[in-house]
């Protein structure tokens, strides 16, 4: 029963996100033709479909976003050193989350982010930091929260 229920969800909104693998204190930030939301807890952001992200890149602030899979196991690991990333450069860098379904172009978000930023995911997790809408710098794999905050200190110049 939820599958079809899940089947109608996807069908009805064309996008092979369902909202419903978000944790349940979100709220929406964005017009309602945008799905972009906001975990208050987290402090993050999740991007679901390619509108909120090119709407989220063009912000004055910095960007930075984890892409990241359900069934990777790295990228479940790197979920609290990001949390404690976008909690310490908080008011700096926005932070969001984007969860891709496949390395495939079928993958809508996946796809615009290889036509407007002449960027290719080769794995998950991959967090890339976006200034003035460009990519700046593009960070692979598992790092410890010190290695990931020196690194983003030495781009930021903070």
């Amino acid at each position: 029963m939820k599958k079809i229920f899940f089947l109608c969800l996807t069908l009805f909104f064309g996008t092979t996100h369902i909202l419903s693998q978000h944790k349940k204190n979100v709220k929406t930030i964005a017009p309602k033709k945008t799905i972009v939301k906001q975990a208050q807890k987290e402090n993050l952001i999740v991007i679901v479909d390619p509108h909120s992200l090119q709407l989220l890149s063009k912000s004055k602030q910095p960007l930075l976003i984890k892409i990241h899979a359900d069934w990777c196991g790295p990228c479940q690991r790197m979920m609290p050193t990001f949390e404690k990333i976008a909690l310490s450069f908080s008011g700096k860098v926005k932070a969001a989350k984007l969860m891709m379904k496949s390395f495939r172009d079928s993958d809508p978000v996946i796809n615009f982010l290889k036509k407007e930023y002449n960027v290719t995911i080769n794995c998950v997790p991959t967090f890339l930091l976006i200034i003035n809408n460009k990519v700046i710098k593009v960070f692979e794999g598992s790092m410890s929260f010190d290695e990931f905050n020196k690194q983003l200190l030495r781009v930021l110049e903070i």
